[in-house]
Protein backbone atom coordinates (compact mmCIF):
# COMPACT_ATOMS: atom_id res chain seq x y z
CA UNK A 1 0.00 0.00 0.00
CA UNK A 2 1.45 3.58 -1.06
CA UNK A 3 0.37 6.34 0.81
CA UNK A 4 -0.01 9.05 -1.21
CA UNK A 5 -1.15 13.05 -0.98
CA UNK A 6 -3.18 14.94 -3.61
CA UNK A 7 -2.15 18.78 -4.19
CA UNK A 8 -4.32 20.45 -6.49
CA UNK A 9 -4.91 23.53 -7.89
CA UNK A 10 -4.21 26.10 -10.60
CA UNK A 11 -0.93 26.29 -10.30
CA UNK A 12 -0.89 28.96 -12.58
CA UNK A 13 1.56 29.37 -11.80
CA UNK A 14 3.32 26.73 -9.24
CA UNK A 15 5.46 28.49 -6.84
CA UNK A 16 7.58 27.62 -3.83
CA UNK A 17 4.62 27.91 -1.21
CA UNK A 18 3.08 24.76 -3.32
CA UNK A 19 6.57 23.12 -2.99
CA UNK A 20 6.91 23.74 0.84
CA UNK A 21 3.46 22.15 1.24
CA UNK A 22 4.63 18.97 -0.77
CA UNK A 23 7.57 18.42 1.03
CA UNK A 24 6.40 18.98 4.92
CA UNK A 25 3.52 16.80 3.82
CA UNK A 26 5.76 13.75 2.61
CA UNK A 27 8.07 13.84 5.53
CA UNK A 28 5.33 15.40 8.47
CA UNK A 29 2.92 11.66 7.01
CA UNK A 30 5.67 9.88 6.04
CA UNK A 31 4.47 9.74 2.20
CA UNK A 32 5.53 7.66 -0.64
CA UNK A 33 3.95 10.02 -3.02
CA UNK A 34 2.49 13.80 -3.21
CA UNK A 35 0.76 13.57 -6.46
CA UNK A 36 0.35 17.64 -8.13
CA UNK A 37 -2.55 17.52 -9.94
CA UNK A 38 -3.42 21.09 -11.92
CA UNK A 39 -7.46 21.45 -12.68
CA UNK A 40 -8.73 21.85 -15.59
CA UNK A 41 -11.35 24.11 -14.55
CA UNK A 42 -12.63 24.91 -11.50
CA UNK A 43 -16.43 25.99 -10.89
CA UNK A 44 -15.36 29.70 -9.43
CA UNK A 45 -13.03 30.55 -12.29
CA UNK A 46 -14.00 31.05 -15.49
CA UNK A 47 -10.52 31.74 -17.41
CA UNK A 48 -6.59 30.53 -17.14
CA UNK A 49 -4.36 32.27 -18.92
CA UNK A 50 -2.12 29.67 -19.86
CA UNK A 51 -3.23 26.76 -21.32
CA UNK A 52 -3.00 23.56 -19.92
CA UNK A 53 0.46 22.26 -21.52
CA UNK A 54 2.08 25.49 -19.74
CA UNK A 55 1.11 25.06 -16.84
CA UNK A 56 2.37 21.28 -16.74
CA UNK A 57 5.62 22.23 -18.41
CA UNK A 58 6.39 24.69 -14.89
CA UNK A 59 5.10 22.27 -12.53
CA UNK A 60 7.37 19.53 -14.28
CA UNK A 61 10.44 22.25 -13.85
CA UNK A 62 9.47 22.72 -10.22
CA UNK A 63 9.68 19.43 -9.38
CA UNK A 64 12.35 17.78 -11.08
CA UNK A 65 15.08 17.31 -8.28
CA UNK A 66 11.91 15.46 -5.82
CA UNK A 67 11.58 11.89 -7.02
CA UNK A 68 8.83 11.61 -4.77
CA UNK A 69 6.21 14.24 -7.06
CA UNK A 70 4.01 13.20 -9.53
CA UNK A 71 2.44 15.78 -12.23
CA UNK A 72 -0.97 13.85 -12.15
CA UNK A 73 -2.57 15.11 -15.28
CA UNK A 74 -6.36 13.13 -13.94
CA UNK A 75 -8.55 15.96 -13.50
CA UNK A 76 -7.23 17.68 -16.85
CA UNK A 77 -8.35 14.28 -19.10
CA UNK A 78 -11.28 14.30 -17.13
CA UNK A 79 -12.07 17.78 -18.26
CA UNK A 80 -14.73 20.23 -17.66
CA UNK A 81 -15.75 21.73 -14.12
CA UNK A 82 -13.37 20.35 -11.65
CA UNK A 83 -15.07 18.78 -8.24
CA UNK A 84 -12.55 16.79 -5.37
CA UNK A 85 -15.46 14.71 -4.34
CA UNK A 86 -15.09 13.02 -8.36
CA UNK A 87 -11.42 13.29 -8.28
CA UNK A 88 -10.89 11.58 -4.68
CA UNK A 89 -14.14 9.50 -5.49
CA UNK A 90 -12.15 7.91 -8.77
CA UNK A 91 -8.61 7.56 -7.04
CA UNK A 92 -10.06 5.19 -3.98
CA UNK A 93 -12.01 3.18 -6.52
CA UNK A 94 -9.11 3.11 -8.88
CA UNK A 95 -6.44 2.60 -6.98
CA UNK A 96 -8.30 1.04 -3.92
CA UNK A 97 -4.59 -0.38 -2.50
CA UNK A 98 -3.15 2.86 -1.83
CA UNK A 99 -4.36 5.45 0.65
CA UNK A 100 -5.15 8.94 -0.32
CA UNK A 101 -4.83 11.85 1.39
CA UNK A 102 -6.19 15.69 0.22
CA UNK A 103 -3.59 19.08 1.68
CA UNK A 104 -5.73 21.50 1.99
CA UNK A 105 -5.58 25.18 2.84
CA UNK A 106 -6.66 27.12 5.99
CA UNK A 107 -8.50 29.43 3.25
CA UNK A 108 -10.31 26.46 1.80
CA UNK A 109 -10.69 24.77 5.02
CA UNK A 110 -12.70 27.32 5.86
CA UNK A 111 -15.70 26.89 3.58
CA UNK A 112 -14.92 23.08 3.35
CA UNK A 113 -18.58 22.49 4.57
CA UNK A 114 -19.72 24.33 1.43
CA UNK A 115 -17.97 22.01 -1.13
CA UNK A 116 -19.84 19.32 -3.45
CA UNK A 117 -20.59 16.46 -1.59
CA UNK A 118 -18.80 18.00 1.64
CA UNK A 119 -20.22 15.41 3.70
CA UNK A 120 -19.09 12.48 1.68
CA UNK A 121 -15.69 13.92 0.78
CA UNK A 122 -14.93 14.58 4.70
CA UNK A 123 -15.99 11.21 5.96
CA UNK A 124 -14.10 8.93 2.79
CA UNK A 125 -10.78 11.21 2.43
CA UNK A 126 -7.82 11.75 5.11
CA UNK A 127 -7.36 15.49 4.98
CA UNK A 128 -4.39 17.64 5.81
CA UNK A 129 -4.80 21.10 6.23
CA UNK A 130 -2.03 23.61 6.48
CA UNK A 131 -2.51 27.22 7.94
CA UNK A 132 -3.00 30.35 4.84
CA UNK A 133 -3.60 34.19 5.02
CA UNK A 134 -5.80 34.71 7.50
CA UNK A 135 -6.39 31.35 9.23
CA UNK A 136 -3.81 30.44 11.63
CA UNK A 137 -2.86 27.91 13.15
CA UNK A 138 -5.30 28.05 16.50
CA UNK A 139 -8.03 28.50 13.62
CA UNK A 140 -7.32 25.79 12.01
CA UNK A 141 -6.95 23.10 15.09
CA UNK A 142 -10.49 25.01 16.05
CA UNK A 143 -11.73 24.17 12.30
CA UNK A 144 -10.69 20.04 12.76
CA UNK A 145 -11.48 19.85 16.00
CA UNK A 146 -15.49 21.08 14.90
CA UNK A 147 -15.61 19.20 11.47
CA UNK A 148 -14.73 15.78 14.08
CA UNK A 149 -17.35 16.37 15.61
CA UNK A 150 -19.81 17.36 12.92
CA UNK A 151 -18.59 14.36 10.49
CA UNK A 152 -18.97 10.71 12.20
CA UNK A 153 -15.88 9.88 10.04
CA UNK A 154 -14.07 12.87 9.46
CA UNK A 155 -9.54 12.15 9.29
CA UNK A 156 -8.51 15.44 9.26
CA UNK A 157 -4.68 16.74 10.55
CA UNK A 158 -2.72 19.16 10.57
CA UNK A 159 0.19 20.14 8.88
CA UNK A 160 2.86 21.94 11.06
CA UNK A 161 4.10 24.28 8.78
CA UNK A 162 4.86 28.40 8.38
CA UNK A 163 2.19 30.72 6.51
CA UNK A 164 2.11 30.80 2.92
CA UNK A 165 2.10 34.31 2.16
CA UNK A 166 2.38 33.71 -1.45
CA UNK A 167 -0.11 33.37 -3.99
CA UNK A 168 -0.41 32.42 -7.74
CA UNK A 169 -2.46 35.32 -8.83
CA UNK A 170 0.13 37.75 -7.17
CA UNK A 171 2.51 36.66 -9.14
CA UNK A 172 0.82 36.87 -12.32
CA UNK A 173 -0.33 40.20 -11.69
CA UNK A 174 2.99 41.27 -10.75
CA UNK A 175 5.39 39.45 -11.94
CA UNK A 176 7.11 42.49 -14.18
CA UNK A 177 7.08 44.97 -11.86
CA UNK A 178 7.89 43.77 -8.29
CA UNK A 179 11.28 41.59 -8.34
CA UNK A 180 10.94 40.12 -5.09
CA UNK A 181 8.50 37.71 -7.28
CA UNK A 182 11.69 36.17 -8.43
CA UNK A 183 12.09 34.70 -5.16
CA UNK A 184 8.79 33.22 -5.07
CA UNK A 185 9.58 30.92 -7.71
CA UNK A 186 11.73 27.98 -8.30
CA UNK A 187 14.35 29.36 -11.39
CA UNK A 188 13.80 27.07 -13.31
CA UNK A 189 9.84 28.11 -13.76
CA UNK A 190 11.06 31.89 -13.17
CA UNK A 191 13.30 31.57 -16.22
CA UNK A 192 10.29 29.94 -18.06
CA UNK A 193 7.78 32.29 -17.39
CA UNK A 194 10.50 35.48 -18.56
CA UNK A 195 11.46 33.20 -21.90
CA UNK A 196 7.72 32.55 -22.70
CA UNK A 197 6.78 36.13 -22.29
CA UNK A 198 3.81 34.82 -19.87
CA UNK A 199 1.56 37.17 -17.92
CA UNK A 200 2.28 39.96 -19.87
CA UNK A 201 -0.70 42.13 -19.77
Amino acid sequence: MKKIAILGGSFNPIHRGHIMLAEKAYTQFLLDEVWIMPNSGVYYKTAISTTNETRNDMIELAIKDYPYMKLSKIEQDRGGVTYTIDTMNYLHKEYSSDKFYFIIGGDSLVNLPTWREAASLINSTSIIAAVRDDVDTVMVKELISKYKDTYEAADISLLVTSNIEVSSSYIRNNFYEDENVKEQLPKAVYDYILNNELYKA
